[in-house]
């Protein structure tokens, strides 16, 4: 799948609740004139972030700015990349481990995600959002958090 193309299936600032079956909702907002998104988890926890900036056509940036987790510094790109044949979905972080040690705030972050880079792999929210094109993406590519994942169309 091209970049583009995968990108309006997966770019939205708030698409993140299309693919992580612990996130319960996500909704965007304004917040003294900056792009926010407020993710409730599904145990009741808030987390609200700032979309830093774009980075490039497919790809954003954003920080953590008020949350229950411990991490400190927490900043992100999710980003779409051409690659051979199809796309390379990355998603990166870096944070400052707050209270516990770096892999315990890597597993509690994979954790509040639900994501297959954790050992959940039941928890990929396969089809949601625009239907059969996501549902395909999520099996032809997962969405792993921490990792790069190659999507070929």
């Amino acid at each position: 799948m091209a970049p583009a193309a995968l990108w309006e299936e997966i770019g939205g600032f708030c698409a993140i609740a299309d693919r992580y079956l612990r996130l319960a909702s996500c909704e965007e907002e304004e917040i003294e004139g900056a792009r926010h998104r407020r993710l409730m988890a599904d145990d009741g926890a808030e987390i609200l972030e700032l979309y830093a900036d774009k980075g490039g056509a497919t790809g954003y940036r954003y920080e953590i700015v008020e949350s229950p987790l411990p991490v400190a510094d927490y900043e992100a790109t999710f980003a779409v990349a051409e690659s051979g044949a199809g796309s390379t979905v990355t998603w990166s972080s870096r944070f400052t481990a707050d209270g516990v040690t770096e892999a315990e705030a890597a597993g509690i972050l994979g954790g509040i995600c639900g994501n297959r880079a954790h050992g959940d792999p039941g928890a990929l929210r396969a089809a949601t959002g625009t239907g059969a094109a996501r549902s395909r993406l999520a099996k032809r590519c997962g969405m792993h958090y921490l990792r790069s994942v190659a999507c070929l169309g």
